[in-house]
């Protein structure tokens, strides 16, 4: 491309360096006047430089230059969990506008900020859509420091200018990745990248949800994991407990430099299955009963040596040091395996697309790949709404023949060809549930089936009322039935917790949400869940409808009268 200034042009157009005498003359009085030759030169420097750009990226690719080359004036916005994220990615989409460059949007998400609830949760991917829908290139990026992340990210991306938020420093940032103000951090790791604090954000404050509502739909999910992680500190105590008992039966053949060995490894056990939290718990009372049961003056919290106190310091540093590496170690484990499905869908989309030799084909796998991608994003957004209590129950009368035969055309895809047996006992009467999300729990229960059992193995759905006490009205029991490898002995419970799936290392693709939504569902309708053997292979997945009185159906004006009335013409058969 050569790039002449408009002037120029139009004098070499008078010239007859373009066109002929009279046939410059009448370009120069339609399309080639100056301000279209303006716009012209405009856009070719703008394509020019745009491919430029893209041989400066590989250049510093394919020499490993890590340092920021200030060619492009590209602009990294970063998010954060603060109430003013959204103003500074208005704010960055705006500057990006005038200054006509493209610009990013990156969350970085550390361990803590994993754990966050549902609705901030929620909040931080809305920030991040809206990113996405002003044009930005986002990206989700997990972390250990939010400041390394974010350098890391401008680096690869050849991105001189970061935007965030100047937010006040708070006590909890420390807890969250964010030792201090992010701007500092930023500075000290990448003095070439050049910062722009937008207006002071306060950080967020989680609106409290409400708990009838988040209740109305996800039932005990909350009481749940407030209950697993009740659970994983108890397992921590317990820990602690058989610690204590196993080395104090041992103290006539090990010495003391032994015995805090095994607290170590206690601890260090606690982390790596239970968690930084457990861990930490772990870490202050091994130390306690290390001092109360094993130095003098035992069964007192007293120290005769001094040097002990060293000791005592050396296991809480060691304790909590571990158990935070080994929690970021679990941390990065869940997200390679999330990346792992991921790239393995995408690598056996490529393969077989590589094979097709026809349109029809092409077709065929595209819709199949657009299908292990469409039900993993539903999964993760209708497990969003359920968690903040979006969703709300429409509850009608409804036929389980419907939602039966509705559930198994949805599943029709992932069952195939394998044999199908419905049985359902005459005495089954209309039950009381929102159509659309008792479907969604049978079809997520017999995608489950057709998942994890071979392909020529039977599927059954039994439907039958459950006796009543007297004065109840009784439950439905809705069970599936396959004959595949069945749910790991001690998983039964697990199995419906989220992202947990019955075969962590196993190939087949899921992300651990269907049965997590479907128990949420069933929760909320006022039943229950469960999962058991069936006979000696395969598993039953089983739940309950509370079932009610239907109402009366009055069928007076379908009943043709006799009399005068009745006398007219009569259609014709």
């Amino acid at each position: 491309m050569v790039d002449t200034p408009a002037d120029e042009l139009l004098a070499r157009l008078a010239a007859g360096k373009v066109y002929r005498p009279a046939q410059a003359e009448r370009a120069a009085k339609n399309f080639f006047r100056k301000g279209n030759l303006m716009a012209l030169r405009e856009l070719a420097l703008r394509r020019t430089a745009d491919r430029v750009e893209d041989d400066v990226q590989a250049y510093r690719t394919d020499r490993a230059i890590a340092q920021v080359w200030k060619t492009e004036g590209a602009l990294l916005c970063c998010i954060g969990p603060h109430a003013g994220a959204e103003h500074v990615v208005r704010s960055t989409a705006r500057l990006a506008q005038q200054l006509a460059v493209t610009w990013h949007a990156v969350y970085g998400e550390t361990p803590a900020l994993q754990r966050l609830d549902g609705a901030r949760r929620e909040g931080i991917l809305q920030t991040v859509k809206l990113a996405r829908d002003l044009g930005a290139s986002t990206a989700v990026v997990p972390a250990q420091q939010v400041a390394q992340a974010l350098v890391d990210h401008a680096r690869r991306h050849n991105l001189s200018k970061l935007v965030l938020g100047n937010s006040r420093p708070a006590r909890w940032l420390g807890l969250l990745g964010l030792h201090g103000r992010l701007g500092p951090a930023i500075a000290r790791l990448a003095p070439d990248i050049d910062r722009f604090e937008g207006g002071l954000t306060q950080p967020a404050r989680a609106a409290p949800a409400p708990r009838a509502a988040s209740a109305a739909l996800s039932g005990t999910a909350v009481d749940a994991g407030d209950g697993g992680r009740r659970r994983r500190y108890l397992w921590a105590l317990a820990a602690c407990a058989g610690t204590t008992l196993f080395t104090h039966v041992r103290v006539p053949y090990f010495a003391l430099a032994n015995i805090v060995m095994v607290f170590l490894l206690a601890v260090v056990g606690v982390g790596v299955w239970l968690g930084r939290g457990p861990a930490v718990l772990a870490a202050f009372l091994n130390v306690a009963a290390f001092d109360f049961f094993f130095v003098e003056p035992r069964l007192s919290f007293a120290v005769s040596d001094v040097q002990y106190l060293l000791t005592f310091a050396v296991m809480l540093v060691v304790g909590r040091v571990t158990g935070q590496l080994t929690a970021g170690l679990r941390f990065q484990a869940r997200v390679a395996t999330h990346r792992e499905t991921r790239s393995r869908a995408l690598f056996e989309a490529a393969h077989d697309l590589s094979n097709l030799l026809t349109q029809e084909q092409a077709v065929e796998v595209a819709q199949t790949v657009t299908r292990s991608m469409a039900d993993m994003v539903t999964n993760l957004l209708d497990m969003a709404r359920i968690q903040s209590g979006e969703i709300r129950l429409r509850l009608e009368w409804q036929s389980m023949e419907e939602l039966i035969g509705s559930a198994l055309h949805a599943a029709q895809a992932a069952l195939g060809p394998r044999r199908l047996t419905v049985q359902i006992a005459p005495e089954v009467p209309l039950v009381e549930c929102d159509a659309v999300l008792i479907e969604r729990v049978l079809a997520n229960l017999l995608e489950t089936a057709a998942k994890y059992t071979p392909a020529g193995s039977p599927v059954e759905i039994d439907v039958r009322p459950v006796v009543a006490a007297a004065g109840d009205a009784g439950e439905l029991r809705v069970s599936v039935c396959d004959h595949g490898p069945g749910v790991p002995q001690g998983q039964e419970a697990a199995i419906f917790e989220k992202y947990t799936r019955g075969h962590a290392e196993s190939a087949t693709p899921g992300m651990g949400l269907g049965l997590a939504i479907c128990r949420a569902i069933v929760e909320a309708h006022r039943g229950r869940i469960t999962v058991e053997p069936t006979g000696a292979t395969g598993a039953t997945f089983s739940f309950t409808l509370p079932l009610g009185t239907p109402p009366a159906i009055d069928l007076s004006e379908d009943v043709p009268t006799t009399g005068p009335r009745d006398q007219g013409p009569q259609p014709e058969h």
